[in-house]
């Protein structure tokens, strides 16, 4: 019998205001975080702008851009300035909302 192998895979996890525990599978180079429809990971937290913040795929590594959200994005409690890489075990506040980046190669 041959075993299936598993994709790695990018994953953030965490808490959106007034639900349970939530994990978001990142699919394709690019996911966008916030309240509207349109989002690939839609939030209820009403402090979350409807277009909050994008994680983007760049050649090997991941980045994080704030989309000029009225609350800002924190990366690992700093006020994101800019895009930045985002590493396994960073942590992002958007409003309320905490989550853990969790990178494929650490699966």
């Amino acid at each position: 019998m041959i075993a299936a192998v598993r994709k790695p895979s990018t994953l953030l996890m965490g808490l959106d205001i007034g639900s349970s525990w939530k994990t978001f599978r990142v699919k394709g180079r690019e996911a966008r975080i916030g309240r509207a429809l349109s989002n690939d990971f839609r939030l209820k937290d009403p402090s979350v702008s409807r277009h909050h913040c994008r994680i983007e795929r760049r050649a090997a590594d991941w980045w994080i851009e704030d989309l000029e959200s009225t609350n800002g994005t924190f990366l690992n409690g700093e006020l994101l300035e800019g895009a930045s890489v985002l590493h396994h075990g960073d942590t992002l506040s958007l409003g309320f909302s905490s989550f853990l980046f969790v990178a494929e190669s650490a699966n």
